[in-house]
């Protein structure tokens, strides 16, 4: 690195070099570089106090704010871990709208169904499902919230409301990986071969 005192001709700097300029000391930039070092008791008090709901933000405050919707949703459980069932799991949309969520393990697509269209997401083009517990306080025990990334970035994810929480490890383990389409691929190509 260069420093402030000197001159070009002092640094001994060549026709051609390329130099960056930076309107910051030495000292404040390797202090973003380098990490502060974290002290044990207060990095876990630390991490806790940074996770927000994501029912503080306006756009899941407004559903929320909505209650349960009126039409008829699967009771939601708080333990326990349930097969996804073949029709798929009725939920809401973050429109507010119902929506229904089917698994296709044979083409390896998920589908979104309003009563307006239906979408067919690829398995593989959902790069990450978050879940949230519904906030008790609006009568959601049982039940969860997800997140289903889409695209590359934040603004890519869908969020659904009022899913059972029994069906939220099994939607990322089908959808992300560890999924019962695997078997079924498994069968058909071992049924193909013996025939």
């Amino acid at each position: 690195m260069l420093s402030d005192e000197k001159t070009i001709g002092e640094s001994k700097i060549v026709a051609g070099a390329k130099v960056m300029l930076m309107a910051s000391s030495a000292k404040d930039i390797m202090t973003v570089v380098a990490p502060p070092p974290v002290d044990a008791a207060t990095s876990g008090s630390g991490a806790a106090a940074e996770k927000v709901s994501i029912f503080t933000e306006t756009e899941h405050a407004k559903i929320i704010k909505r209650g349960k919707p009126d039409f008829e949703i699967e009771k939601g459980l708080t333990t326990g871990r349930v097969s996804l069932p073949s029709l798929g799991v009725t939920v809401l949309n973050q429109r507010g709208m119902k929506t229904r969520l089917s698994f296709r393990n044979e083409t390896a697509e998920l589908q979104i169904a309003t009563a307006e269209r239906t979408q067919k997401v690829p398995f593989g083009s959902v790069s990450r499902i978050r879940s949230e517990d519904m906030p008790l306080e609006h009568g959601g025990e049982g039940y969860a919230a997800i997140g289903i990334q889409v695209g590359p970035t934040e603004k890519s994810i869908v969020w659904f409301y009022w899913v059972p929480r029994q069906y939220v490890e099994n939607i990322k383990d089908t959808v992300l990986g560890t999924f019962p389409g695997a078997q079924y691929l498994l069968d058909s190509i071992l049924n193909f071969k013996s025939s």
